[in-house]
């Protein structure tokens, strides 16, 4: 899985790579973690907040 590559690699870092959006809108963004806790506080919709995916089905780690 493409983000778990880039999440492995920034390992040492503050920042990890958040998805947005799902299946064609797909797309991602660094971001440290108080950053997407803050975005999830402003957002309105779950489906709109940053989040780290994982390989469950059906939403693989987006917020429903």
């Amino acid at each position: 899985m493409f983000f778990k590559i880039i999440n492995d690699q920034l390992a040492g870092s503050d920042v990890r790579f958040y998805a947005l959006n799902g299946g064609n809108d797909l797309f991602g963004i660094f971001l440290t973690p108080q950053q997407a806790e803050d975005a999830k506080r402003s957002l309105p919709t779950r489906t709109d907040w940053p989040y780290l995916p994982d390989a469950e089905w059906p939403w693989y780690g987006q917020y429903h």
